[in-house]
C-alpha cells in the first residue's frame, strides 16, 4: 500500500479553506479574518495579473499569523503573494 502525499496549490481558495478552518477555532482576530478575506478576494479576481500592492499587503497579513496551528495558511498567503509579484 502506497500513500501519496497530497499537496494544494497556492491559490486564494485554498488559503481561504484555511482561514475557514482558523475561524472556525478562534485562531484568527475578526479583524485579521476579515481583511485577510478580502485581500485574497481581490487576490482571486487579479487571476495572473501582477499586483506588487496587494502581494505586500498580503505578507503583511501572513507576517502577523502567530501559531503553529496557522502554518498552511500562513505559507499559502505567503506563496499567493509571491504569485502576485510575476
Amino acid at each position: 500500500q502506497q500513500q501519496f502525499p497530497v499537496t494544494w496549490p497556492a491559490h486564494p481558495v485554498v488559503a481561504l479553506a484555511y482561514l475557514d478552518q482558523a475561524a472556525r477555532r478562534g485562531d484568527v482576530a475578526e479583524d485579521a479574518e476579515s481583511a485577510l478575506r478580502a485581500s485574497l478576494a481581490e487576490a482571486g479576481d487579479a487571476a495572473g495579473e501582477a499586483n506588487a500592492d496587494l502581494a505586500d499587503q498580503l505578507d503583511s497579513l501572513a507576517e502577523a499569523l502567530d501559531g503553529e496551528t496557522l502554518g498552511d495558511l500562513r505559507d499559502t498567503v505567503q506563496a499567493v503573494a509571491a504569485g502576485l509579484r510575476g
